[in-house]
């Protein structure tokens, strides 16, 4: 690569660093709330081993606890870098990554571009749709979807990793013997699972570029070719199988993807697909959380619309693999489909999400203007300036829609207003938009939005928790009551709805009541540590040392050096030791029966328990009858 080129990618990196300079303030959102707002293991970098071990230390919520033990340990960091939680720092290492994954895209298709060049003219093309490819992927709007979102950092390690793996089996052949070339997937596999499909990503790579084969299945030599790459590619499938069996033992028991039926999932995902194709090319829809449900099955025309587009898909990655320039985009193909086949054939809550695009998209930024150059070169070869002079175009196009995006992902009540016209029947949007509502003290509009999004979701029990708070902000404490009791009943399994409620009780002077709730919500999440303060804060006011060193000593086992836990214990030192003058003031003036048995209390509430015995003998010795001093 001459200088001109490296000037070129030093142009590029100035684009892509002014078109996401917008985006480094941006808010936490969604899952990161559960992930790392209110997840207190990554707020200690003592909890790191714990994230190997223990997949409950991922999220406070049970159904999202998998295992992700690089992601959470990458969030520690950040979390100790920033010094809390300041999402700039979060942002700064994903976009990191993000440069990281451009450069290694950039020497993974020049090496693939390369191996099919027939000339020199073909050589130089190739340098410019290298340069397009990776231009392209770093300025689309559908990167700016996972870049922004920082619990996604996952889809940025888990397709880096793969292309990191490939660029070294590449380039490096001697090493393979040794099985370096592995190592990234394995990391990248501990980010988030999709990373195992660098095995059938290996294989395609194999076939086409290695071993030179079409795609032609129904011939005797393509099997041939076929066994080759299979017995090239084993040791990548079993280390891929192997982690993808250890990744589903390790997640917790909790754990559920969050899909019903996986028939009508399976087959709406082709509609999916073409979406996807769709927003390749024009990706004006893009939301944070999509109102798409399952297709009614095959009686829904879209069904045979998507199935007719993925065959399409099929045919055009076997045929353009005959012939040896279009290749890369054959690979791009095959690698769209690959990628894409995770949350395709597993059941997820979501039938679509936009973030799931990130990994297929390296794909398609090398099969489209590949399959292009070759047709141009092929039919028109004259014209290939002016094809690349427009192709060029849609750059600022595509950096304008990402500069857009950020400017979404900005705030809550940014990213959820724009979700709220792009998904208007679907009430987590609905709710979550009335939650930024909320916060700002716009209760009534939060109340309106709640309640529309109890029209589509009525057993959903965050929106009853929701509910619950607007409610009793707005003074109705008897319709607030019945949301949460409604919420415990929805969500009986989780620690929301009872800290919710336990809160609710706390605000209106139901102190008593609200600690059986608290300890549910512990018992159900013991790593979320929101119930855990309040209930220190309680036992605090209440004077309840014994509980609350109990908890204290629960708590600290889980996060030794958790910041806020250790603020309630000298919180609770200093009330100990005022209680403890104030009793022992009382006894120097007044040396009353009273005097005494309080003190004697104190000295019990501290475990002090000879100290306890001596005072409440001398309440006995000033009043012989004196019951509760016996006791």
């Amino acid at each position: 690569m001459n200088k001109r080129w490296y000037l070129f990618y030093g142009v590029l990196l100035a684009v892509v660093l002014a078109v996401y300079a917008n985006h480094f303030d941006n808010s936490f959102h969604f899952d990161d709330w559960h992930t790392i707002e209110d997840n207190q293991m990554i707020r200690s970098l003592d909890n790191i081993p714990r994230f190997f071990t223990d997949a409950r230390t991922f999220s406070t919520l049970p159904t999202n606890q998998g295992y992700r033990p690089l992601l959470s340990a990458s969030l520690a960091i950040d979390y100790w870098l920033a010094g809390g939680l300041h999402p700039f720092f979060f942002h700064l290492t994903s976009f990191l990554w993000f440069i990281t994954q451009l450069v290694m895209m950039l020497l993974l298709f020049d090496h693939l571009t390369r191996r099919i060049a027939p000339d020199e003219s073909w050589n130089q093309s190739n340098r410019f749709v290298v340069f397009f490819a990776v231009a392209l992927y770093a300025l689309h709007p559908v990167s700016a979807e996972t870049v922004n979102y920082i619990i996604q950092r996952g889809d940025i390690l888990s397709t880096l990793t793969p292309i990191i793996s490939l660029v070294i089996y590449q380039r490096f052949p001697r090493l393979r013997r040794f099985g370096l070339y592995l190592v990234p997937t394995i990391l990248g596999a501990l980010a988030k699972p999709p990373a195992v499909m660098f095995a059938p990503l290996l294989l395609v790579y194999i076939l086409l570029f290695e071993l030179e084969s079409d795609l032609d299945f129904w011939r005797a030599r393509w099997w041939k070719s076929f066994l080759r790459a299979i017995w090239q590619s084993i040791p990548a499938f079993v280390v891929c199988i192997g982690m993808a069996v250890f990744l589903r033992r390790m997640d917790s028991p909790t754990f559920t993807p969050g899909g019903d039926s996986w028939g009508l999932y399976v087959l709406t995902q082709p509609w999916v697909w073409l979406h996807y194709m769709r927003s390749f090319f024009l990706p004006t829809e893009l939301t944070i959380d999509t109102d798409w449900k399952v297709l009614p099955g095959f009686a829904d025309i879209r069904t045979w619309v998507g199935i007719v587009f993925v065959v399409t898909i099929f045919v055009l990655a076997t045929l353009s693999a005959r012939t040896k320039t279009l290749r890369p985009t054959s690979f791009g193909l095959w690698w769209f489909v690959i990628t894409l086949v995770p949350t395709s054939v597993v059941p997820l809550s979501e039938v679509m999400n936009d973030h799931r695009m990130y990994f297929p998209f390296v794909g398609l930024v090398i099969a489209v203007p590949n399959a292009v150059r070759h047709a141009v070169l092929q039919f028109r070869p004259r014209f290939a300036p002016i094809v690349g002079a427009i192709a060029m175009v849609f750059l600022p196009g595509y950096a304008i829609g990402t500069v857009e995006r950020n400017r979404v992902w900005h705030s809550e009540h940014t990213l959820w207003l724009d979700a709220t016209h792009k998904s208007p029947r679907n009430a987590r949007v609905l709710m979550n938009f009335g939650l930024t509502l909320l916060s700002e003290g716009n209760y009534e509009t939060a109340r309106e939005y709640f309640y529309r999004a109890f029209e589509f979701a009525p057993d959903y029990p965050s929106l009853s928790i929701n509910l619950g708070v607007v409610e009793a902000k707005l003074g109705n404490y008897a319709i607030a009551e019945k949301h949460h009791l409604r919420s415990i009943q929805l969500g009986s399994g989780l620690a929301q709805p009872y800290y919710f409620y336990a809160d609710f009780l706390r605000l209106t002077g139901r102190l008593p009541e609200s600690l059986p709730y608290l300890d549910q919500a512990i018992a159900n999440v013991p790593h979320d540590f929101l119930p855990r303060y309040m209930k220190m804060e309680i036992l605090i006011y209440q004077k309840d040392w014994v509980a609350f060193r109990k908890l204290i000593q629960d708590s600290l086992a889980l996060s030794a050096s958790d910041p806020k836990t250790l603020a309630f214990v000298a919180q609770a030192e200093k009330a100990q030791k005022q209680e403890l003058a104030n009793a022992e003031h009382m006894v120097s003036q007044w040396q009353s029966p009273e005097a005494y048995l309080e003190l004697s209390f104190v000295y019990y509430k501290l475990e002090r328990y000879e100290e306890s015995i001596v005072m409440a003998n001398h309440a006995v010795e000033r009043r012989p009858n004196y019951a509760e001093a016996y006791n």
